[in-house]
């Protein structure tokens, strides 16, 4: 997120310099910056929701998980080296069939109410894009895009659904775009995308606020041994004990 705030500012040498915290905080978090990088620079305009929500229904309704095995022989074969060496050498456990955990299948229930979330969110993103263009928001709103629609796609093979839920963890910035667009730049009569923006909005919104209070409901209800870090503070090291203080 810092390194984005300097992308904006074309502030090129502390973008590098971040690049390199990330790399070696975690250097298959480069695979992640790349695509967020590349997302800035060479999609200029929303993906457009006839093309989104099409690739979402397939990709988690028809798509086979077990066809993304096939990469384990290429990762074997040909990025056996840097960041990649040791997915390479353990492709079989990351990628082949060895990877695909049954446990990480989601029900019928779960798939629609977070299918409806995600078609409101590629919906309502992009006319609330082609209302008011930000090129900010128009990056990160195709990030998250991609990943809602490689998520299902990878969702029990651990290593492409951490790099997926990597993407679209940023979908906050969409939805409160969304919001903001709706309130204060929708008043646009000869705008024919404000139009359609500002009538579909509530109905939209609706399953986007739906999924979200679903989320905490899941939270608070079915996970019983969750909590919050900050009520285990008295637990955590304090900085004053640890040896280099």
């Amino acid at each position: 997120m810092i390194s984005r705030s300097f992308l904006y500012k074309r502030k090129w040498v502390s973008l590098v310099i971040l690049t390199i915290v990330v790399y070696f905080t975690h250097s298959a978090s480069i695979i992640t910056l790349t695509l967020l990088l590349g997302c800035f620079f060479l999609i200029k305009r929303p993906i457009h929701y006839a093309i989104s929500i099409p690739l979402y229904i397939f990709i988690t309704f028809i798509y086979d998980p077990s066809y993304t095995t096939i990469l384990a022989d290429f990762f074997e074969e040909y990025l056996s080296f840097g960041i990649f060496e040791s997915y390479a050498e353990h492709s079989d456990r990351w990628f082949g069939e060895d990877a695909i955990r049954e446990q990480e299948k989601t029900g019928i229930i779960y798939l629609i109410t977070f299918s409806l979330f995600n078609f409101s969110l590629f919906y309502l993103g992009y006319l609330a894009l082609k209302t008011k263009m930000d090129q900010k928001i128009l990056s990160i709103f195709n990030v998250v895009t991609l990943g809602y629609i490689m998520l299902h796609g990878t969702m029990s093979l651990e290593l492409w659904h951490r790099m997926t839920i990597s993407l679209q963890m940023f979908y906050f910035v969409p939805v409160g775009y969304i919001i903001y667009v709706y309130f204060e730049e929708c008043r646009q009569p000869g705008n024919h995308y404000a139009v359609q923006f500002k009538k579909h909005f509530p109905f939209g919104m609706a399953f986007i606020l739906l999924e979200l209070l679903r989320r905490w409901a899941q939270f608070i209800f079915f996970k019983p041994d969750a909590d919050f870090f900050w009520y285990h503070f008295d637990d955590v090291l304090l900085p004053q004990e640890l040896p280099f203080f």
